[in-house]
C-alpha cells in the first residue's frame, strides 16, 4: 500500500522549487546596482516586512540619493532598526559606520562585512575607520552615518560628533539629511525589528560643502557639524505635523 504523503512529496518539492525560483527572479529584478548577494536576497523580504510590521512611510517618495557618485546619508538615531529603514530608501548600497562591538558580534560579522559596514570605535578617534570611509567616498560609494554616535531617547536633543563633517570636507560628497520618526526606541536590532511600529523617514535637500585639501580647523568642523544637525532638526516639525494629521482624521 502506497503512502499518500510520500506520493505527494515530489509535488511539495516542485512547488517549493518554483517559489524559490520566483523569489530569486524578483530579488534580481529589484536589486540595487551595487548590492552584494546578501542584500540582493534580503531586499524583497525586508521591504515587505517593514511595510507590514512597521508601516514604513517615506517622504518624499522615490530614491533620496543621487543615482551615481559619492554621498553621505545622515539621520537621527532612535532605534536599532534605523539602518534597515535607511537602507531601503534607495537601491544603492549604503555602507554604514557601526560600533565595533556590534560589528564583531559572533555569527554576524560575515553579514556586516558582506554589506560593506565599516567598524568604528565609539570614542570617535578611529583613523582606520575614517580612512576606510574616505576611500569608499572617493570611489563613488554611499556612506551612512548617525552623527549622534549612538541611539538616543526619542525627542532628545540632536547633539553630534564631528566625524561626518570631516568626511564631507575631505571628500566634497553631498550630505543627505533624514529624520526618522516612530521607529521603536530600543537599542537591540532584533527587538526593534520585531516590535511593530509606524516608522516614517523624512528626507531633506542635500547639503554641499567645498572639499578641502588641508586639515580643517576645529571651529570649521563644529560649524559644519551644526549645519548638518540643523538640517536634520528642520525635518522634525514636518514629522510632527504628519503624525498629528494621521492621529486626527477628518
Amino acid at each position: 500500500m502506497s503512502n499518500p504523503w510520500s506520493d505527494s512529496v515530489p509535488w511539495f518539492a516542485a512547488a517549493a522549487g518554483i517559489a524559490v525560483l520566483f523569489y530569486l527572479l524578483a530579488a534580481w529584478a529589484i536589486r540595487g546596482p551595487e548590492d552584494p548577494w546578501l542584500a540582493t536576497l534580503a531586499r524583497p523580504v525586508l521591504t515587505v516586512f517593514l511595510h507590514l510590521a512597521h508601516k514604513l512611510w517615506v517622504f518624499p517618495g522615490g530614491d533620496c540619493l543621487p543615482k551615481t557618485g559619492a554621498a553621505i546619508l545622515v539621520a537621527n538615531h532612535r532605534s536599532g532598526v534605523d539602518p534597515v529603514l535607511l537602507g531601503l530608501l534607495t537601491r544603492r548600497r549604503v555602507r554604514f559606520l557601526m560600533a565595533r562591538e556590534y560589528f564583531e558580534t559572533p555569527g554576524l560579522r560575515w553579514a556586516f562585512r558582506s554589506l560593506g559596514c565599516i567598524p568604528v570605535n565609539r570614542n570617535g578617534n578611529d583613523l582606520g575607520a575614517t580612512k576606510a570611509a574616505l576611500k569608499a567616498l572617493r570611489a563613488g560609494e554611499v556612506i551612512g552615518i548617525f552623527p549622534q554616535g549612538g541611539i538616543r531617547e526619542a525627542g532628545g536633543s540632536l547633539e553630534g560628533k564631528a566625524g561626518v563633517a570631516l568626511l564631507c570636507l575631505h571628500s566634497g560628497a553631498p550630505v543627505v539629511p533624514c529624520y526618522i520618526d516612530g521607529s521603536p526606541n530600543v537599542d537591540s536590532v532584533f527587538l526593534s525589528l520585531i516590535t511593530p511600529s509606524r516608522s516614517k523617514v523624512y528626507c531633506g535637500v542635500p547639503l554641499r560643502f567645498d572639499a578641502r585639501t588641508g586639515k580643517p580647523t576645529r571651529e570649521h568642523l563644529e560649524r559644519v557639524t551644526d549645519e548638518i544637525l540643523d538640517a536634520i532638526a528642520r525635518l522634525k516639525p514636518i514629522a510632527l505635523r504628519s503624525s498629528q494629521e494621521v492621529e486626527t482624521p477628518d
